[in-house]
């Protein structure tokens, strides 16, 4: 079932219960019923009491479901203390639920977590379901929640490996543990393959992230409440702060700072705001060769004082290995721009080049009416970028610790990487006086034009030497004709498009076989050898169609994983409909692509003829002509001479 399905039937569900219960109350009924609706199908994550039993549930129905309903809830929080803890009691109140309610909801979720026999699909969809619940009440829980597109970012900047541990010091829904195990389990095949650790200084929140957590399969993991700046609840026998291979963490933005820091926060400084205390607090709980990511506001990177001093003996011990700011309005409780800062565990920065990578990820985002978000392809070209250590004009630059020195230890990216130029156009001065359009010019973009399959100057008439001149019909009746002549170079990209999808369903062994990022890697490849003859569009715009496509597709990619994908599956013809559906999504996507090229091309011819269709000289003539034909009409009505002049 794909997420869009899954979500219409949650919200209905959500709304059978709104009226007795207010908005908080509706979703934690929602959360417990899909609770044991999972915990029944997978007996092995939680102990099953008779009284919690799925079947003893849908048997009541007709009865007593709602009074059956509260006491299956109190019997799997009692038996699982330690998964749930005793504020899962709390968190499920069931109270104001009537029997009819308690029927549907029992139904409903009957139906919609019904076991398919997949055990990946099957192990995907109640966290699914989970995550439309809380998408549902991010209006609500936004300070809680990071955007995903942002925790997948991060989970590849950290890059953790089977067998680390992993820690989130401001859990909220658990969205940043869950990606960092996706991450593993992607890469490797791996799941449950973390040990993952996090905190919470809301008691309810704290819940609800062990609630998501168990209900993507994650049991190896562990969430405290306490404030991780003044009472962190992981330390070791010593009373120290506990280590962790990987910190990754969304902290709320510009909180006071701590009353009474503990020392393994301040060895930096003490600020007034918290959020250098948090970046402090990661580095202190890191491993020596550990990897930190963590989420600051912009001003952070530049304000002097007491930041400053803190950023100086950062850059200075070499903690920070990259600064990658991100576009406005990607975030739920704030519009402002943010920051990551990826950070190093202490051998790691002793042991590392004493540079910071900045990357200039401001315009690395899709435009929303509600929020912008960091499309797969961005999220690709800024991983790509850090691992790679890759500088780029305009978007990505190492720099040395004593360039930053010489700028006050200020972060802030604009200081290192210049902003893309803005294209100014230079008009030829002869061309605006006489007439014309200068050959230099067309030729300039000879390569562009021709990918198309188009001789630049076929659209023109000769002129005198260096110049051309629009055709008689003129140039907005030319331009209207650029996408017939581009059309066979489209179809034939197209086409090689389509060819690659029948080798992407005749490589079913590597989607079925393969971990699903190696997989990933593979059919990448593949994509890009299949269509790099073309020059249409370049490597990195073939490498973000094929992200975007893919992590689109991800539901769909994962149910053909299914080890019954074969044509003599009883299922054959639903795998069929699922590989021509994302195969359409595909070619939709390329051709969408490439019709943005050509327009390029159209707004490009346009702009000349609105440079220079008409010369001054024309224009000149033309007032004469106006001119000298008002002075006649002005001598047949009879005017002096005078006034004719």
């Amino acid at each position: 079932m794909r997420s869009a399905d899954l979500a219409q039937k949650i919200f209905s569900a959500a709304d059978t219960v709104r009226g007795p219960l207010d908005a908080t109350e509706y979703q934690r009924v929602l959360s417990v019923v899909l609770l044991l609706k999972w915990a029944s199908d997978h007996p092995e994550k939680l102990t099953i009491p008779e009284r919690a039993e799925w079947d003893r549930l849908k048997a009541s129905a007709d009865t007593s479901a709602a009074d059956t309903l509260r006491v299956a809830v109190a019997a799997l929080s009692d038996s699982n203390p330690e998964i749930l803890g005793k504020e899962f009691r709390q968190l499920a109140s069931l109270t104001r639920l009537t029997d009819a309610q308690a029927k549907y909801l029992i139904g409903t979720f009957d139906s919609i977590l019904e076991v398919t026999g997949d055990s990946e699909q099957d192990d995907e969809l109640a966290g699914r379901a989970y995550e439309q619940l809380l998408y549902r009440f991010t209006d609500k829980r936004g300070e809680f929640s990071t955007p995903p597109s942002v925790s997948r970012l991060m989970a590849q900047l950290a890059d953790p490996q089977p067998g680390h541990s992993a820690y989130d010091p401001c859990v909220g829904t658990g969205g940043l543990l869950i990606a960092a195990d996706t991450y593993v389990a992607d890469h490797t095949g791996q799941t449950d393959a973390l040990s993952l650790f996090g905190q919470d200084i809301n008691q309810q929140t704290c819940t609800v992230a062990r609630l998501n957590l168990l209900l993507h399969n994650i049991t190896n993991a562990t969430v405290r409440a306490g404030d991780a700046l003044e009472n962190p609840s992981y330390l070791d026998d010593s009373g120290s702060l506990r280590s962790f291979d990987r910190v990754v963490t969304d902290p709320p933005f510009s909180l006071k700072g701590p009353r009474k820091p503990i020392p393994q926060h301040t060895r930096y400084g003490v600020s007034r705001l918290a959020d250098l205390m948090f970046v402090q607090h990661v580095l202190a709980s890191l491993t020596p060769d550990g990897v930190g990511v963590v989420t600051v506001p912009h001003g952070v990177l530049f304000r002097g004082g007491a930041e400053g001093q803190i950023r100086q003996g950062l850059l200075e011990d070499g903690r920070i290995a990259a600064v990658i700011t991100l576009g406005r309005n990607i975030f739920h409780a704030t519009s402002i721009p943010a920051s990551l800062l990826v950070l190093r565990g202490e051998h790691s920065a002793k042991t590392s080049p004493r540079n910071v990578l900045f990357i200039n990820a401001e315009n690395e985002l899709d435009v929303a009416r509600a929020k912008n978000h960091l499309a797969p392809r961005h999220i690709e070209r800024i991983a790509t970028t850090f691992h790679s250590q890759e500088e780029t004009n305009h978007f990505s630059r190492l720099v040395s610790i004593g360039e930053i020195a010489s700028k006050q230890f200020s972060l802030n990216v604009s200081a290192y990487i210049d902003p893309p130029p803005t294209p100014v156009m230079s008009p030829d001065v002869g061309a605006l006086l006489t007439g014309g359009i200068p050959v230099s010019e067309v030729g300039a973009l000879q390569d562009r034009f021709a990918a198309f399959g188009i001789d630049p100057t076929s659209l023109f008439v000769p002129r005198e030497p260096g110049y051309l001149d629009f055709p008689p019909e003129g140039y907005e009746t030319i331009a209207a004709t650029i996408p017939k002549r581009t059309a066979p170079v489209e179809t034939e990209f197209t086409t090689a498009v389509e060819h690659w999808t029948q080798q992407f369903r005749a490589d079913k062994a590597i989607l079925t076989g393969e971990p699903l990022a190696t997989a990933r890697k593979h059919f990448s490849e593949t994509f890009l050898h299949a269509l790099s003859a073309s020059a249409i569009v370049n490597n990195e715009q073939l490498s973000g169609l094929f992200a975007d496509w893919w992590v689109t597709n991800e539901e769909d990619l994962t149910r053909l994983r299914s080890p019954d994908n074969g044509s003599d599956s009883p299922a054959a013809k639903e795998y069929e409909d699922l590989y021509h559906t994302i195969d359409a999504d595909l070619v939709v996507r390329a051709t969408q692509l490439v019709a943005r090229e050509r327009r390029r091309l159209v707004d490009t011819y346009v702009a000349w003829g609105k440079q220079y269709n008409t010369s001054l000289e024309e224009l000149e003539t033309r007032r004469a002509e106006v001119s000298s034909r008002l002075t006649t009409h002005l001598r047949r009505l009879g005017y002096s001479e005078e006034l004719t002049h």
